[in-house]
């Protein structure tokens, strides 16, 4: 089988995308299996940049776009073709990706717990942590890697894991643990699309809220995670 090509799409720390780098190499779970053709990152000042460069990334496989462009979906789709990328991989990659793009190629999205615009970070570990709490129901946390879909978060899911949380740690320290399992995961949805999926034996990812009172009260608690984990947070 040949080494799927793949995009990698970046905004901020990008440790995700320099654990699949790593990964990449001789002797990594997905040598010959997957190669990291370029990176994309929404920020020029994004620190996954020097960290990839730091690594032994080519810099010059290394673009900025501007999600405020009108040039933004030209600029990807010109990026993805020139590489003849066989994916791309949001790997905590901010800007909402278009529908013509996803049309064209598929792509993989990092995620974990609830989901929905502005919910990005800690602000997924406090939502799921609250709900938790209100409902009295101490549940895992879902950490997955799922298919780009033009809705936020509505992509099925390639590959997941059920984490345990520390209940009695801040949403700070559980994020922090966390972080490493994310790492793995994304890593484990690579392989699982080099090996072959069938998109209508997959999941979409899982609701915590059993009714709609839950469902308000979840949505409720979103809103209250973004005011308490502001944007750079």
């Amino acid at each position: 089988m040949k080494t799927l090509k793949f995009v990698n799409l970046i905004t901020g720390g990008g440790t995700t995308n320099l654990e699949i780098l790593k990964n990449e190499r001789r002797g990594g779970k997905l040598y010959g299996i997957t190669q990291t053709k370029a990176i994309i990152s929404s920020s020029p000042t994004a620190k996954g940049i020097a960290r990839a460069i730091k690594l032994g990334f080519c810099e010059q496989s290394i673009h900025i776009v501007n999600e405020k462009s009108k040039t933004f979906l030209d600029d990807i789709l010109a990026i993805l073709a020139y590489y003849e990328a066989d994916f791309f991989h949001q790997v905590g990659f901010m800007p909402w990706m278009s529908k013509e793009v996803i049309a064209q190629y598929m792509g993989l999205n990092q995620h974990l717990g609830p989901g929905g615009q502005g919910m990005f970070g800690e602000r997924r570990v406090y939502a799921h942590m609250r709900f938790c709490q209100e409902v009295g129901r101490l549940m895992p946390i879902q950490v997955f890697c799922q298919l780009v879909h033009p809705i936020y978060d509505a992509g099925k899911i390639v590959y997941d894991e059920m984490v345990e949380l520390d209940f009695k740690k801040t949403p700070e320290q559980n994020a922090e643990t966390l972080l490493s399992i994310e790492h793995q995961v994304q890593i484990s949805g690579r392989l699982a699309m080099y090996y072959g999926i069938d998109p209508e034996k997959l999941d979409f990812p899982i609701n915590i809220a059993q009714d709609s009172e839950e469902e308000a009260l979840l949505e409720y608690i979103k809103k209250e995670a973004i005011k308490m984990y502001p944007r750079g947070k």
